[in-house]
């Protein structure tokens, strides 16, 4: 069996491979607004341990949002070794080549930031602000503290991990 054939059949592969992170990444986003709702739901009605659910939300949370950065190296990994295997072979252009050049940029376009890490963040942030205003119970402000640790890491988290490229880009 030639090169070429394995190349190709790797292509195939590892663009089935992409399909699944992505695939899995939508399905962390979904699952995380979820348990949001959830969770928000349950700090109105049970107000005493709002700072407890918010805890369990930020740690939930900042659990899935690890593994949609694993999924998200990996694409980018993927992606590089692609370009590679076409540039050896030849083949004129695919979407590894197009999407870089035809991106939505800025702030709002960059689906690293927005329809990602800021809904990470931001449902955190919402969690320890819910435990703050309506727990009132003697562990309140020392969960909510806690909270806040939470949001911190998983911010430091979220902020420095690979962005699309190898390069960090």
């Amino acid at each position: 069996m030639s090169a070429r054939w394995f190349d190709v059949e790797d292509m195939r592969y590892l663009r089935s491979e992409l399909l699944f992170r992505m695939a899995v990444q939508n399905l962390i986003l979904i699952m995380n607004a979820l348990v949001f709702l959830g969770t928000t739901i349950l700090q109105i009605v049970l107000g005493r341990h709002a700072a407890s659910i918010g805890l369990v939300f930020i740690l939930f949370s900042g659990m899935i949002s690890a593994i949609w950065c694993h999924h998200g190296a990996r694409q980018a990994q993927i992606k590089s070794y692609l370009l590679t295997l076409q540039e050896r072979q030849s083949i004129l252009e695919s979407w590894e080549d197009w999407l870089p050049r035809n991106r939505h940029y800025g702030f709002l376009g960059s689906r690293w930031f927005i329809s990602t890490k800021a809904i990470f963040i931001l449902g955190a942030i919402v969690e320890c602000a819910a435990g703050l205003i309506f727990d009132h119970s003697p562990f309140g402000v020392s969960l909510t503290i806690a909270n806040a640790c939470g949001v911190a890491v998983m911010s430091w988290l979220l902020l420095t991990n690979p962005k699309e490229g190898l390069d960090g880009k």
